[in-house]
């Protein structure tokens, strides 16, 4: 296994052997563990989130040994010493900085050798911000794009890949050979545009928001309409390494020139990143 450091840790890098599972069809499984004090209705949400990433990720992948201490994904994770089938992650809600501040920090913390894919990370939500959200009705939304990112979307596109060109340019794009195609079959042209502005937990990690507008996995939410989960997004996951299922995609298609009028919530939030990012 890899460990995938947070942005301001510096651990050290492990491994171990991965078990692979009987052969049949065997479904990806997303574990959660509670932190913290979330609501019934935030851990439905999140049991909810989970759900449909379990119907966008078709295939299990091998069983991993995770052994940690505490705190070793971040300040406040229980220690583990558990078999992981497919992805662990422990989803806390806590007092971060208050409303407004930080919304989350949230990413996968370790990485199988074979495929260099998760099977542990870490969601923490300020509490304050996530009422509001609930308030808001985008809870569900909220919740569902940030466990995006611990399974790998915008924290592993460059991590021991090559998913991910111009970073930190006025133009990064993602250049996976699915999400490209199913980007060009929208009526995009060259490849699948990443957000350019922002901060580091937005831009480089994130669909453009001026392009894709209202599509979930762009780096803000749009209030009171549909956020869409794209074929787009799930090509990307494809080129990461999963098998997927396109017909999990919600309609959409591009916007075009016209700005969407709903009012835009910025997702501020730490991403959890890979160790040695590229």
């Amino acid at each position: 296994m890899r460990f995938i450091a947070l942005a301001f840790s510096v651990l050290a890098l492990v491994s171990c052997q991965s078990t692979p599972k009987p052969g049949g069809n065997d479904p990806y499984n997303i574990t959660l563990n509670f932190v913290g004090s979330p609501t019934g209705n935030q851990k439905a949400a999140f049991n909810a989130a989970a759900a449909r990433w379990q119907q966008v990720i078709t295939k299990g992948l091998p069983e991993e040994k995770l052994q940690i201490p505490a705190n070793d994904c971040g300040d406040g994770f229980p220690a583990h010493n558990v078999t992981v089938d497919d992805l662990l992650i422990d989803a806390a809600v806590v007092d971060i900085d208050g409303p407004g501040g930080v919304l989350a920090q949230a990413g996968p913390c370790y990485a199988r050798d074979a495929d260099d894919l998760p099977y542990y990370g870490v969601m923490m939500f300020d509490s304050a911000d996530l009422e509001q959200l609930e308030a808001d009705g985008q809870l569900q939304d909220v919740i569902f794009h940030e466990m995006g990112h611990v399974i790998g979307y915008g924290t592993l596109w460059n991590y021991e890949r090559s998913l991910l060109a111009g970073a930190g340019s006025s133009d990064p794009r993602f250049v996976g050979a699915n999400a490209v195609r199913e980007w060009r079959a929208l009526g995009g042209t060259g490849n699948v545009p990443v957000e350019n502005t922002g901060g580091q937990g937005t831009r480089d990690s994130h669909w453009r928001e001026s392009v894709f507008q209202t599509e979930i996995m762009t780096g803000y939410l749009d209030a009171g309409v549909v956020n869409p989960l794209s074929r787009v997004t799930i090509g990307s996951l494809q080129d990461l390494g999963y098998a997927v299922n396109y017909a999990a995609a919600d309609p959409y298609d591009l916007p075009g020139l016209k700005a969407s009028s709903a009012k835009k919530v910025p997702l501020n939030v730490i991403l959890i990143r890979p160790k040695g990012s590229r």
